[in-house]
């Protein structure tokens, strides 16, 4: 089927590898080729008419998105020596459309490399705009091996992408427009993984620009999670611009129990009613993955002053999806949508026959009373 993608003045365009906003933008689509790669980003409006309409915020078209002579691959730099860079964290997207995920891959950039920055419409970027730290998509010719894997990319006449990356540090000190962290992890890796030679950054105290964005009245120690982009290759302080600032309290956690591979638990729970599951921890069958994931921080649950209570009482209760099963139970994955719902479900799926094997809720931890309150919990049974 079709759809009408809205755009406005400020709708970000990346159409073969040139940036633009707004109507510019739409003109520079206008002159594509018929059945040319188009992505748009954004929201959906309205799904009652014959042809739906959606409203973008972003737009990729051409080789910003395809290259049917080109190899891409996406990662964070983690080191850079010269114009050579070190891409951990690869997928690699083969002129085919097939994907693979390789640990990490060299990319050669040079003064040729079209560098671009989602969602800003600024040229003049350069290879110098890639520094460590920094999650890219790049565009160029690929060495391959006899796997089919990449074991180099030259993208010196080729095209990187700079992409919105995360980080992850506890306050050290912060003034109404800067902020000093001990950083933990940049998109998901840990800042022990990375060579900062050549940057002015020190992990230990990593230097942000916050702008609007005043954290000094953040109690030091507080764990962050800012989103934004790397200072260029060899600049000075401060080493990254934050767009967006979120302390870890504010953000999605999760909540993690396995069993025993091969023998997963018959009876896994204290008890699991309309108030919520508590795990047993004295089940002879639990495995040693049980923790609280904080951003980049694992708790273990034996930490804790007892196994907390998972309930969800106090989630909102219009975006609660609770599932228990597996591919080869009798009843497939059951999904409810009301903690009584789910608790009969499950109580139904142990039967003593099925056994549990994870146990993975997505919410928050609430200290005081030791629970963990989820609008997602799902349980695993052994296959």
């Amino acid at each position: 089927g079709s759809i009408f993608v809205n755009t406005n003045a400020q709708t970000y365009f990346s159409v073969e590898g040139v940036p633009y906003v707004g109507a510019a933008g739409l003109a520079a689509v206008a002159h594509l080729s018929v059945s040319t790669p188009i992505a748009a980003f954004g929201t959906i409006d309205n799904l009652t008419a014959i042809t739906p309409t959606f409203n973008a915020t972003a737009v990729y078209a051409g080789t910003s998105l395809e290259n049917p002579i080109a190899e891409f691959v996406s990662g964070v730099v983690t080191a850079r020596s010269g114009n050579d860079l070190t891409l951990t964290g690869v997928t690699y997207q083969a002129p085919t459309g097939v994907k693979s995920y390789i640990a990490s891959v060299p990319v050669k950039v040079g003064n040729s490399t079209l560098v671009t920055e989602d969602g800003v419409p600024v040229n003049g970027l350069t290879a110098d705009s890639v520094s460590v730290g920094q999650q890219v998509v790049v565009a160029g010719l690929a060495t391959i091996n006899a796997a089919a894997i990449p074991t180099e990319v030259d993208a010196t006449a080729g095209q990187v992408r700079l992409q919105s990356t995360r980080l992850w540090g506890t306050l050290n000190s912060a003034t109404a427009s800067s902020a000093s962290l001990n950083l933990y992890a940049l998109d998901n890796l840990s800042s022990s993984g990375f060579n900062f030679a050549g940057t002015a950054a020190d992990p230990a105290a990593y230097d942000v620009a916050t702008g609007a964005l005043d954290e000094s009245a953040v109690p030091t120690g507080t764990l962050l999670q800012v989103d934004g982009i790397v200072a260029p290759f060899g600049s000075p302080h401060p080493d990254f611009t934050a767009t967006a600032i979120t302390p870890v309290s504010d953000t999605t956690q999760q909540l993690v129990i396995q069993w025993q591979d091969g023998s997963a638990a018959a009876q896994p729970f204290v008890s699991d009613g309309a108030a919520g599951i508590v795990i047993d921890p004295k089940n002879a069958d639990l495995s040693t993955i049980h923790y609280l994931q904080n951003g980049p921080l694992k708790v273990d649950l034996n930490t804790l002053p007892a196994y907390p209570l998972i309930t969800t009482v106090g989630a909102d209760q219009s975006d609660l999806q609770l599932a228990v099963g597996s591919t080869n139970a009798t009843n497939g994955i059951s999904v409810f949508n009301s903690q009584a719902a789910f608790a009969s479900g499950l109580n139904s799926a142990l039967n003593g026959t099925n056994r549990v094997f994870r146990l993975v809720a997505s919410g928050h931890y609430d200290a005081a009373a030791n629970a963990f309150v989820a609008t997602r919990i799902n349980v695993a049974l052994h296959e």
